[in-house]
């Protein structure tokens, strides 16, 4: 076998660690976790609390702890949940498999909703009507469930509807029409019309109009997204009904918008954007100027209940997978994270696809008996000693020495980690390979 000098060994680890630490500086290669995050959050009047993650479903009622629940218990397919929950009159919708569901008891019990027909993609909730946009053989649908009765309401003809929001008595959508050029519609009478306005372009090809954001109480108020592949954002308005439309917000290439959130702490409020590559960003005027949030998490979701805001953020590079802001989102605190959370571990196996695969990437270990979780030996070939936690939950890696990889702790999210950590991660990693292939050349 033909052998290379150190010197080369040397140039050629140096060379790949150089280029993986350009790959992990890029945002997008440290975007949003889908195993490690929160990826919906909605919560009743009364403070109880569903989320969605990756292998299942959490509920929370008011004042209890956090528990897990099955994905097979309601009918999904083993597989991670679509990011969409309401709340609407009292009860939590979900949709999960394009079926929508509903729960009567905080997400214990769910049942399908008995739509006339169609996959449902997306659902929006306004003060009396529940929205569900559906498709049916390539064409979308528009269902409205009023008095606890579902019926079609007919779609604008020509749009590729990408999406709807709900608020102050008004239903927004947008989309692409025929030409490809990007459109919005608005009912404020249930549906029965609808207006529909042209939106201005962005300077790229064949982009995406997506509804981000409408008024709670301001009707005539709606932020709409625009992206594209190239990952170009746009965050566009309009004050006055769809009438007229104005590009607002413009973040760095790469950079999405993808998330938003009003909060009622004003006549305008504070509106909350943010996205899973750079964090978040804070308007008090109603989008006409936006300050990003120094030290806010990258988030996949925001929302407000009453006047705190929450959003979801990564529990691996955040040390929570939810987080809550009560200064109208000038600092974060952690809210819920995954070494909080009661019976995930129990008998996870028999209802949750890829499990093996789930427990081994988040460290969580499993004697024969169904959830009994064991404490491992340290591993002598890593140079940190991570210790699972014996909790009857989730196995947290907790760090012992070095960089911190993970701390939540099993009472709950009392130790920060920072995102700064990546840097100390990069670091210990081009270490190790120098050592590793100064002790090749010793041995040659």
């Amino acid at each position: 076998m033909k052998s290379f000098p150190p010197s080369v060994g040397r140039s050629w680890v140096v060379q790949c660690s150089m280029a993986l630490v350009v790959l992990l500086h890029v945002p997008l290669a440290w975007s949003h976790s889908a195993v490690n995050s929160v990826h919906s959050l909605a919560i009743g009047d009364d403070g109880s609390r569903v989320m969605t993650v990756l292998f299942g479903l959490i509920h929370q009622p008011s004042g209890a702890a956090p528990s897990w629940v099955c994905p097979s218990a309601f009918g999904a397919d083993q597989g991670a949940l679509d990011r969409q929950l309401r709340v609407f009159k009292g009860a939590f919708y979900l949709v999960a498999d394009g079926q929508l569901l509903k729960s009567d008891d905080n997400g214990c019990v769910w049942t399908a909703e008995k739509l006339p027909a169609g996959e449902v993609l997306r659902i929006a909730g306004g003060v009396d009507t529940l929205w569900a946009l559906a498709t049916q053989q390539g064409s979308h649908r528009l269902f409205r469930k009023k008095d606890q009765v579902w019926s079609t309401v007919p779609l604008p003809v020509g749009l590729n509807v990408e999406g709807i929001v709900a608020g102050a008595g008004a239903l927004w959508g947008s989309g692409q029409a025929g030409d490809g050029s990007g459109t919005a519609f608005v009912s404020v009478d249930g549906g029965k019309t609808f207006a529909l306005s042209k939106l201005p372009p962005i300077g790229f090809d064949k982009p995406r109009y997506v509804p981000l954001v409408s008024h709670p109480t301001q009707a005539a108020v709606v932020f709409v997204r625009a992206t594209t592949e190239l990952g170009a954002d746009r965050l566009i308005r309009s004050l006055d009904g769809g009438k007229t439309w104005a590009i607002v917000f413009t973040p760095n290439p790469g950079v999405d918008v993808s998330s938003a959130t009003w909060l009622p702490d004003a006549a305008t409020g504070t509106l909350l954007v943010g996205g899973a590559v750079a964090g978040i960003w804070r308007s008090t005027d109603a989008g006409e100027t936006f300050a990003k949030v120094v030290g806010a998490p990258r988030v996949g979701c925001l929302h407000t209940h009453k006047c705190v805001a929450y959003a979801c953020t990564d529990d691996f590079a955040w040390g929570a997978a939810l987080m809550a802001s009560t200064d109208g989102g000038l600092t974060w605190a952690h809210d819920f994270c995954f070494a909080s959370l009661t019976g995930a571990a129990k008998c996870a196996s028999s209802c949750v696809g890829k499990w093996s695969e789930i427990a081994e990437n988040r460290g969580i270990v499993q004697a024969a008996s169904c959830g009994q979780a064991t404490k491992p030996g340290p591993d002598a070939t890593s140079a940190i000693d991570a210790v699972i936690n014996d909790v009857d939950a989730m196995g947290v890696a907790d760090v012992a020495a070095g960089p911190v990889v993970a701390r939540a702790k099993s009472s709950g999210c009392s130790v920060a980690t920072e995102p700064a950590q990546r840097d100390a991660l990069l670091l210990l990693l081009l270490a190790t390979s120098w050592m590793l292939v100064r002790r090749r050349g010793a041995a040659q």
